[in-house]
């Protein structure tokens, strides 16, 4: 069947048979006419894109079905040309409906209105991301499921799984995207060192990395055994993302303590572990606001007492005759 618009052929409607599995249910998927089907692969490489069903004969003319680099499927046709001024545009709409598509709107739950599974996304990988955390501060980790990350994101599930080989690999490198944050901010940390005072230094660290998100993500370790023994594998000991925050604050400590800005004596290692299991302990223990930055701050200059040198006491080791 053939629908018109004005008169138009616009697209076409018919059955499968057995060509589709019947769970897959009526779906569109949008076809391109083309003048020559046969260069679509090495263009289409070019692009990033690929080739699901490389060009073959169909009962309209030479046709293909290729992904572009997000996964979104779609088809292409080149239209024998005795046939062009009469069908092309009924052929284009009855090809894409013999597609092999699963492209079926999906309902953003930000939004109520639908868009189509076949939308591109830029850096696919940071948007999905991005929409695991949001479900991880909203819904907290039992929500976690490829469908509700997709749905979050607005596109197809398959782009998921085109750029991950399954949940909990994206689950996995959802955690390592957060520790890389933590390793940039790591280095942002040491260099500091000598500037300011250190307790603001490490009240803002504190802050930073005990966010929503980051509770979210030690949370999830918890609840996904799976994950958490992918990454046992990598790494046999520690916890990520605390692990790391020890780690950064450790390192900046060690520089600190290098200025004479902290006792010479002082346990970098232990300060940090104190540090992060007290940070830890302070912000999971809240639900909705995090702590004010006075009680954070209060925590570093309890577990620093002692430890960081008083200014006028600095300068004059400092001026002292060596």
């Amino acid at each position: 069947m053939t629908l018109r618009v004005a008169g138009r052929p616009v697209a076409g409607v018919r059955g499968l048979g057995d060509a589709l599995p019947r769970e897959r249910g009526p779906h569109w998927v949008t076809c391109f006419q083309v003048a020559d089907v046969a260069g679509i692969p090495d263009r289409l490489t070019d692009l990033g894109g690929h080739v699901l069903r490389p060009p073959h004969d169909g009962p309209r003319g030479r046709t293909a079905v290729p992904a572009d680099p997000e996964g979104a499927r779609f088809s292409v046709l080149q239209v024998p040309r005795r046939a062009r001024s009469r069908a092309a545009l009924g052929a284009v709409g009855r090809m894409s409906a013999a597609s092999r598509t699963g492209a079926r709107p999906v309902r953003r739950p930000d939004r109520g209105g639908a868009v189509p599974t076949g939308v591109a996304l830029r850096d696919a990988r940071g948007q999905l991301f991005r929409a695991a955390e949001r479900i991880l501060l909203r819904d907290g980790p039992n929500a976690l499921t490829s469908r509700a990350v997709t749905a979050e994101a607005g596109c197809a599930k398959g782009v998921l799984h085109r750029h991950f080989d399954d949940f909990d690999t994206f689950l996995t490198e959802l955690v390592q995207d957060r520790v890389r944050r933590i390793d940039a901010q790591a280095a942002a940390l040491r260099a500091a060192a000598g500037t300011g005072a250190v307790a603001d230094h490490l009240t803002r660290a504190l802050t930073d990395v005990f966010d929503s998100v980051a509770l979210g993500i030690v949370k999830l370790l918890t609840f996904r055994d799976e994950v958490r023994a992918r990454l046992r594998r990598e790494r046999p000991v520690g916890m990520p993302v605390a692990e790391e925050a020890t780690a950064m604050i450790a390192s900046y400590l060690a520089a600190e303590r290098d200025l004479g800005r902290i006792a010479d004596d002082a346990d970098v290692d232990i300060l940090a572990l104190t540090l992060v299991g007290s940070g830890h302990l302070l912000f999971a223990g809240r639900e909705g606001a995090a702590p004010a930055e006075e009680e954070v701050r209060r925590v570093v200059d309890t577990v620093l007492a002692g430890v960081v040198r008083e200014p006028d006491r600095l300068r004059r080791r400092q001026s002292a005759p060596r």
